[in-house]
């Protein structure tokens, strides 16, 4: 929805696009508490816009039954993306609370689970972490965390990351 906001202008659809936007974003990443909450954002209470909690209080997902860090790179992934295409928009229609809200939060959660090497910890003891699933969707996030918050542990596991997959690669030629 951000792409066609920023590729079609001058649409008659940019106000459902734009309210569109809010809506799946803010039920991306949101807590419990975002259910009930009179906060506004995005010009609206929370309570009016997230239809169920897609994370626990604690800022973790659970997916197949169990903590899958895999999955939450993808809603970090994707919330930085619509938050890099909303600043490309006309002030006036920007929305600058809505894509990073509980951002930061969840990414510092999957920070904790997170090897000096930038690998998942899978706590379910599958064997996803050997192909690094999830992986490529964190390494979007942590450079756009060291970019935009000045995140130096993102930094540094988005570099060890990187230097672990030329490592594989360069083993399997």
């Amino acid at each position: 929805l951000q792409m066609a906001r920023l590729a079609f202008p001058e649409s008659e659809r940019q106000e459902a696009w734009r309210s569109s936007a809010i809506d799946y974003s803010l039920n991306a990443i949101c807590m419990p508490a975002d259910i009930t909450s009179d906060k506004v954002v995005g010009g609206r209470p929370l309570k009016d816009r997230v239809r169920g909690a897609n994370f626990e209080p604690g800022g973790i997902q659970e997916h197949h039954g169990f903590y899958h860090p895999g999955y939450i790179g993808w809603p970090l992934a994707y919330q930085a993306y619509a938050y890099l295409m909303d600043r490309q928009l006309p002030e006036s229609a920007r929305n600058p609370d809505v894509y990073l809200y509980n951002w930061k939060y969840v990414f510092d959660r999957l920070k904790q689970a997170t090897f000096a090497n930038g690998r998942f910890v899978h706590c379910a003891g599958d064997d996803w972490h050997t192909y690094g699933y999830g992986n490529t969707q964190f390494f979007v996030a942590a450079l756009f965390a060291a970019a935009h918050f000045g995140d130096a542990d993102a930094a540094r596991l988005a570099d060890q990351w990187l230097a672990l997959t030329e490592y594989q690669q360069g083993l399997s030629g």
